[in-house]
């Protein structure tokens, strides 16, 4: 299972929430493998040219006699480290520029994630989807029927969780 970052955009959701980010904490492996250029395409300016500037020394020096393992390892350390951390630091440099960390959702997927954090949402007059003629309630009014509770990961006749 995953974890996934839930973050909601600077002045709150929108009524449809299609700028909500979801960001799988884990190991990147573009991170790895190109960290400063990961880095960039972040928009992690500062970290990507910090890591880009270790490894062009770190690279100088590996003509040294003697250095290569060290310089391997300190190369091997940035790489992992930035394929670790990478999703942490473009959290921080979204909460940095106004977006609300809102919850962490464990899930296999995206969609299960995106499933479970919408379905734990309140239903609201304009977040709620138009249902289809509930012929089987026609006689009840909406304002008796119960807001979506949860049915042991079954759907409800209201079309929630």
């Amino acid at each position: 299972m995953a974890s996934f970052l839930v973050l909601i955009p600077p002045g709150g959701p929108f009524a449809d929430h299609a700028g909500t980010r979801f960001l799988r904490d884990g190991f990147s492996f573009f991170g790895f493998v190109l960290p400063a250029i990961w880095l960039f395409t972040q928009r992690a300016w500062v970290l990507g040219l910090a890591v880009l500037v270790i490894q062009i020394a770190a690279l100088t020096l590996m003509a040294q006699d003697g250095l290569a393992p060290v310089v391997a390892v300190v190369l091997f350390a940035v790489s992992l480290l930035t394929a670790l951390e990478g999703v942490h630091i473009q959290s921080m440099l979204l909460q940095h520029r106004g977006w609300v960390l809102d919850d962490v959702v464990v899930a296999e997927t995206l969609g299960d994630a995106e499933d479970i954090y919408f379905g734990s949402l309140p239903m609201t007059e304009e977040t709620a989807r138009p249902v289809a003629a509930d012929w089987s309630r026609t006689s009840q009014s909406s304002a008796s029927r119960t807001p979506g509770g949860a049915t042991f990961g079954l759907f409800d006749y209201d079309g929630g969780r």
